[in-house]
């Protein structure tokens, strides 16, 4: 059985694409299928698909080094938390160390030698403790004593401030006013 020009340009009489060596022509209509562009006949060119696999691998390349990146800023916000949490620590040493030596003294002269006001001996010494976390030196420990907050007359109502400022923060958060502090209080006496 035969196949007309029109078969063979439409697809045949099914609405299928013929296939062009499979087709049972004579000599001339056989000639004038070869002849035919596959553009014609509405097959999509050959080369259509080239570059395909290259772009799957950029993709893909692409989506690796997101997660890549993503990991990076993970690992560097999880290390500026890890310092914070030692600075803190830090401070909180320090501050439960000033309130230990404030219990122990004699507590006729706590505020002379412990008050950031005044200035005395015993805030004179952990001033230069606290000196090693970094950034306060910039910022003086804060140590209060407020009698209006004491249980009663033979008590010391004490509040102690410890600021620091990690290495690099006063650039990063453009915020010259801008401090880590822990605050421990307490009272000291009897009740």
């Amino acid at each position: 059985m035969g196949t007309t020009e029109s078969e063979c340009l439409l697809g045949g009489p099914q609405g299928r694409l013929v296939q062009l060596r499979n087709l049972t022509l004579g000599r001339g209509m056989r000639d004038s299928c070869r002849g035919i562009m596959a553009s014609e006949i509405g097959w999509p060119p050959q080369r259509a698909e080239a570059g395909g696999f290259l772009l799957e691998a950029l993709i893909a390349l692409l989506i690796f080094l997101v997660g890549i990146l993503c990991v990076v800023a993970t690992q560097a916000h999880s290390l500026r938390a890890v310092n914070d949490a030692h600075y803190r620590a830090e401070a909180a040493y320090l501050a439960s160390r000033l309130l230990a030596q404030i219990w122990a003294d004699n507590q006729s002269i706590l505020k002379i030698k412990y008050d950031s006001t005044l200035g005395g001996p015993g805030y004179s010494a952990f001033q230069s403790e606290v000196g090693t976390l970094p950034g306060a030196s910039l910022k003086s420990p804060d140590v209060v004593f407020d009698d209006a907050l004491a249980p009663s007359a033979n008590s010391n109502f004490v509040a102690i401030t410890v600021y620091w400022r990690a290495p690099g923060e006063d650039l990063e958060n453009g915020n010259a006013s801008f401090w880590h502090s822990y605050t421990m209080s307490g009272v000291v006496g009897q009740n």
